[in-house]
C-alpha cells in the first residue's frame, strides 16, 4: 500500500499533517514505518506475573557495578541467588533462567556496551557506551543552560529545553507554506518570514462513523465526538521537531540541519554537535528495540493461556460420595465425613476478609449441604499456581525462537500463535 505524498524538503509546498489540506491525524501506513504504542502495539500474549518479576530482577542486577563479570563468579552467585529467591515470585527455576539469560547478556554487553532489558516484544536499551567526552560536553552545556534558566531553584525538575515552550500555535505561528526551509545557519535571519497558519488544522474534526486510523484526504470535514484516539492530537499547538540527516550513505553519522526549538543556534551551537553524537550512538540501540507491526524482537518466556489451582479439593470429597453419605445421616460414615469437613472448614484462609460465597450455618442438615460447604471453602482457600519458565520450552529453545509451545493452550486459535521470533 502506497503512502500519501508528503513533502518537507523546502523545494515545494509544505505537505505534512496539519498543513496544506493534509489531515492532522494522517499516519504513514503501519507496514512502512515503526510501530508506536499509542493505539497499535500491545504486548500479546500478556506477560505472567512471574515473568514480570524476572524482568525486574534482571534489570536490577544489571545496575550492579561489574555485573557483567560477576555473573560468571559461581561463589558470588550463591549470594545473589539467595537474595533473588527472597523476592516475590522468583523461584529456583526462575532464578536459573535469569542467570542463564544474564550470562548471555553479559557477553553481548562486553562487545557493545549495551544491554536490552524488559525485552519481550519491545525492550529498553541501557548503555555504558556513551563516550566520557560526550558526557562531559553534556554536563558543561547543561551548566550553561542552567545559568540562563529563570525558573525557581527549588523546582525539582528543570526543563532546560522544553518542547512545550513556544511550540507551533495554530492561528499565530508563521510557517513557510509555499517553499523554503529554515536551516541551522539561517535561523535568526528567518524571523518574520512565512504566513500565519490556519486557526484550526485541516481534518481535525471528522464524522465519528467514518473515522479511520489512516484516513483519506477526501473525507468530509464535520465535527465528531471525542474519543481516546483524538487525545493524541491537538487543534491548538504542535511540538516542533528538528531535522536530522545522515551524512553518508552508510554508517550512523548524522547532522542536525534545522534549529532545535528553544535551543539557541548560536549561543548553544556546541551543544548541537554533542546532540548529533548522541543521536549517532543511539541509532544502533534503536535498531534493537524498534519494531514493525506485531513483529517483536523477543518471545515471551512463559507462554500460557490459563492457570491451575495451587490446591486440590480433598480426594475423598467427591460429589457422588457425599451425596451417598447424605442418604443415610445416621450411619457412622456420615458422621466421620462431617467431622473431616469441619476440620477442613477450620483451615485458615490466606486472604483475610476475602469476598465470596458464605457457608450456610445449617450445611450439615441441608440437602447437598456437605458438598456445597466443602466447595465454598475450597474456593475461598484456592490460590493459583504461578507457571514456571522452562515448562513448555527450554531456555535454549527460547533463544532460538522456538517458543510457541504453551503450558495451557488457549481455546480459540490465534493466527499469530506460532510466530517464531529470533534475537
Amino acid at each position: 500500500m502506497t503512502d500519501p505524498c508528503l513533502c518537507n524538503d523546502g523545494h515545494a509546498s509544505l505537505k505534512v499533517p496539519g498543513f496544506s489540506d493534509v489531515p492532522l491525524d494522517l499516519e504513514i501506513y503501519p507496514q512502512n514505518r515503526f510501530t508506536h504504542g499509542a493505539t497499535e502495539w500491545a504486548q500479546w500474549p500478556n506477560l505472567t506475573a512471574r515473568e514480570l518479576a524476572m524482568l525486574g530482577l534482571m534489570n536490577d542486577l544489571t545496575e550492579e557495578h561489574g555485573w557483567h563479570k560477576n555473573i560468571f563468579d559461581d561463589n558470588l552467585m550463591v549470594d545473589w541467588r539467595m537474595h533473588a529467591l527472597s523476592r516475590p515470585l522468583i523461584s529456583p527455576k526462575a532464578w536459573d533462567w535469569c542467570l542463564a539469560e544474564l550470562q548471555d547478556k553479559a557477553l553481548y554487553f562486553e562487545q557493545t556496551g549495551n544491554i536490552v532489558v524488559f525485552n519481550t516484544g519491545a525492550g529498553i536499551v541501557k548503555s555504558d557506551a556513551v563516550a566520557e567526552m560526550i558526557q562531559t560536553e553534556l554536563r558543561d552545556a547543561a551548566k550553561l543552560l542552567e545559568a540562563d534558566e529563570k525558573a525557581p531553584r527549588q523546582q525539582v525538575v528543570l526543563n532546560l529545553v522544553d518542547p512545550s515552550l513556544f511550540p507551533l500555535v495554530y492561528g499565530r505561528t508563521r510557517v513557510l507554506m509555499d517553499s523554503g526551509r529554515v536551516s541551522l545557519d539561517s535561523t535568526i535571519n528567518s524571523f518574520g518570514r512565512g504566513a500565519i497558519v490556519l486557526d484550526i488544522p485541516p481534518g481535525y474534526f471528522r464524522p465519528r462513523r467514518n473515522v479511520r486510523r489512516y484516513p483519506s484526504w477526501s473525507e468530509e470535514v464535520t465535527p465528531r465526538a471525542t474519543n481516546s484516539d483524538d487525545e493524541r492530537w491537538s487543534a491548538r499547538s504542535q511540538w516542533l521537531p528538528c531535522e536530522v540527516d545522515f551524512i553518508n550513505n552508510s554508517g550512523t553519522d548524522v547532522r542536525i540541519t534545522s534549529y532545535v526549538n528553544n535551543l539557541h543556534p548560536i549561543r548553544s551551537r556546541a551543544l548541537y554537535g554533542t546532540i548529533e553524537k548522541l543521536i549517532s550512538q543511539s541509532i544502533e540501540p534503536w535498531n534493537q528495540i524498534l519494531i514493525k507491526q506485531n513483529r517483536g524482537h523477543t518471545p515471551i518466556r512463559i507462554r500460557t493461556y490459563g492457570v491451575e489451582p495451587d490446591n486440590e479439593r480433598p480426594k475423598w470429597a467427591t460429589w457422588d460420595n457425599l451425596r451417598k453419605l447424605e442418604s443415610d445421616r445416621s450411619n457412622t460414615a456420615f458422621k466421620e465425613a462431617v467431622d473431616e469437613i469441619k476440620e477442613y472448614l477450620a483451615l485458615p484462609e490466606k486472604l483475610e476478609g476475602r469476598e465470596g460465597d458464605q457457608i450456610s450455618p445449617t450445611w450439615e442438615t441441608e440437602n447437598g449441604g456437605l458438598s456445597k460447604a466443602l466447595y465454598t471453602k475450597w474456593k475461598r482457600l484456592r490460590t493459583w499456581r504461578h507457571p514456571e519458565p522452562g515448562t513448555a520450552f527450554s531456555f535454549d529453545d527460547w533463544k532460538a525462537g522456538r517458543a510457541g509451545k504453551t503450558i495451557i493452550d488457549r481455546k480459540i486459535d490465534d493466527p499469530d500463535f506460532n510466530t517464531c521470533h529470533n534475537f
